[in-house]
Formats: structure tokens, C-alpha cells, sequence
């Protein structure tokens, strides 16, 4: 199972942009690899085919705050930990009618909410008030 160790915020494998944490099912790691373009070709090409059938979207667990500025800073702890984006405008978050939410950042960088019912009356109160 292969784990990024920070967010990639495209799917463009061939720079030099991420390091890799290998983990294996138990949750131990396996390996680091510091730069992927300095793989061995073959090793290289599984790696870009595993990360590609992956999606390497942080998931929002929790929402802390959100600012009335605009754009609205967004405080918020994710599968990843904590993290602080901003969103310029409701036109940023899709609401697909499963209940999910995906949220794009100024950077360009998604996160995703797989449900938003499960926020809590708080987070909801947050999350709505940037619909």
C-alpha cells in the first residue's frame, strides 16, 4: 500500500515534486522514496501506475472555523492532520447529490468531505455558510 507524504495537488507523476511512503497493510512502512524520477525505469512505471488508480485527496474529518473574509479561510482536520486553505467563493465547493462535498482551494488543491451530514451541527452551520 503506498502512502504520500505530503498532498500532491496534481496527478503528474514525472517530476521530482513528491516523496513516497511505502506502508505496508499493518501500518509499518517499508520504504522512502525521496525523488521518483531517480527509480529504476520498471520500479518507476509500477509506481506511476499504483499512484494513478489512487485518489490523493485529503478527507475533511472535522471543520474548526471558517472566516467571514473573502476568500474565507477554512481551518480545518483532515485524514492528513490539520490544514489551513482558503476558498475564494460557494462556486469552489461541488455538491454532487451522494451527500459528499469537494472543496478546491486557491492553490488549486481538493479536499473531499465523503458525507457532509456526518460533520455535526457545528461544522454543518460552517460548511453552509460558503454554499
Amino acid at each position: 500500500k503506498q502512502k504520500t507524504a505530503y498532498e500532491i495537488p496534481k496527478r503528474d507523476w514525472s517530476s521530482d515534486v513528491c516523496s513516497s511512503d511505502l506502508v505496508a497493510a499493518a501500518g509499518g512502512e517499508l520504504a522512502w522514496i525521496d525523488a521518483l524520477g531517480a527509480v529504476e525505469p520498471s520500479l518507476r512505471a509500477l509506481l506511476d501506475a499504483e499512484l494513478s488508480a489512487r485518489e490523493l485527496v485529503p478527507v475533511i474529518e472535522r471543520i474548526e472555523s471558517v472566516s467571514d473574509s473573502e476568500p474565507a479561510e477554512w481551518s480545518v482536520i483532515t485524514d492528513r492532520g490539520p490544514r489551513m486553505f482558503k476558498v475564494r467563493h460557494g462556486d469552489d465547493i461541488a455538491r454532487p447529490p451522494d451527500g459528499s462535498a469537494t472543496i478546491t482551494d486557491t492553490v488549486g488543491m481538493r479536499y473531499v468531505i465523503p458525507d457532509v451530514a456526518k460533520l455535526g451541527a457545528r461544522g454543518r452551520r460552517l460548511f453552509e455558510k460558503m454554499i
